[in-house]
């Protein structure tokens, strides 16, 4: 029980917990799983992050946007300094952030950490990735958030033809 391919199917079976919509429960397996890697590999190892991660999703999923964002700011902060700014996994947590930030209506600071998520995937996936896509059209919709329409619409157009350009017309 002390090991961490143990503790990874805890974490995963967290998430079907999560999938069920037994958030609670989710909770509870996930914090056993961090248990276990911070214990055995510590708390700045990425299996860590993950788990710590999932957990900022499963109080989102609770509406407790403040303790998502708290959580998730922790794995960002590991994933940085462990992965690197430009590491998918990294760019993923900075999207999740994002969203918890747009939940709890601080729209701008979503936009600053969606651009930040989006200025990865554009790196790293290229400008007709699929991911890329959906950075623009999530900052997009934080911009709406913000009323700055205009700008929402030009990244939402950028998205929509990338989607049309990769998926096609009938996605």
């Amino acid at each position: 029980e002390n090991h961490p391919n143990y503790a990874t199917s805890l974490n995963n079976l967290s998430g079907l917990y999560f999938k069920l919509g037994d958030t609670n429960n989710a909770i509870e397996v996930t914090t056993k799983a961090m248990n276990i890697y911070k214990q055995v590999l510590g708390e700045n190892h990425p299996y860590y992050a993950t788990a710590l991660g999932n957990l900022a999703k499963y109080y989102a999923g609770l509406r407790d946007y403040s303790k998502a964002v708290e959580i998730g700011i922790k794995a960002m902060n590991i994933q940085k300094q462990t992965l690197g700014e430009n590491h998918p996994d990294y760019a993923a947590t900075l999207y999740s952030l994002a969203n918890y930030y747009n939940d709890l209506g601080n729209y701008s600071k979503a936009v600053e950490i969606g651009t930040q998520a989006m200025n990865i995937r554009k790196k790293t996936l290229g400008e007709n990735h699929p991911d890329y896509a959906n950075s623009l059209s999530n900052l997009a919709q934080y911009y709406s958030n913000l009323g700055e329409y205009g700008k929402a619409i030009e990244i939402g157009t950028q998205a929509m033809n990338i989607r049309k350009k990769t998926l096609g017309e009938n996605h």
